[in-house]
């Protein structure tokens, strides 16, 4: 985990299991690490016998998730980014999709570029206001 503050947050409840990005000063950006622990988390939660849904939203009020953290891309090698895109993205779909349990993305606020197709991973998008999804030009 992030030493200054955790990377997401879980709650369990009445066999709910709410997964909240916590990033909002980087608009829920998915870091390398954020990602690498979402994807064991997520398997995890699908084997809990106390958890009947995932639900996973972002916390803040500018941003659902943002996808990908350019901020972190940008220091990194083309090499590397190749290699992240062709096994870390291909590993981060096969994740999601092979979850037995129904997942839930409670977009609050807009979804940002590689958000928007990770939730085409999910069962169903629970949309609580009227924002959008966008991918920059």
């Amino acid at each position: 985990m992030d030493t200054a503050a955790q990377l997401y947050l879980l709650d369990v409840a009445d066999g709910v299991a709410t997964v909240t990005l916590n990033r909002p000063a980087a608009m829920n950006s998915l870091s390398t690490q954020l990602r690498s622990e979402l994807m064991l988390l997520f398997p995890q939660l699908d084997l809990r016998d106390d958890v009947r849904v995932i639900v996973f939203t972002g916390a803040g009020d500018k941003a659902f998730c943002t996808g990908a953290d350019l901020k972190e891309r940008a220091a990194r090698s083309t090499e590397t980014m190749v290699h992240d895109r062709l096994t870390i993205q291909a590993k981060w779909t096969t994740v999601l999709s092979s979850l037995r349990k129904p997942v839930i993305a409670a977009i609050n606020v807009t979804a940002w570029a590689a958000a928007s197709s990770s939730c085409c991973n999910v069962i169903s998008v629970s949309r609580r206001t009227a924002r959008s999804f966008r991918c920059p030009k």
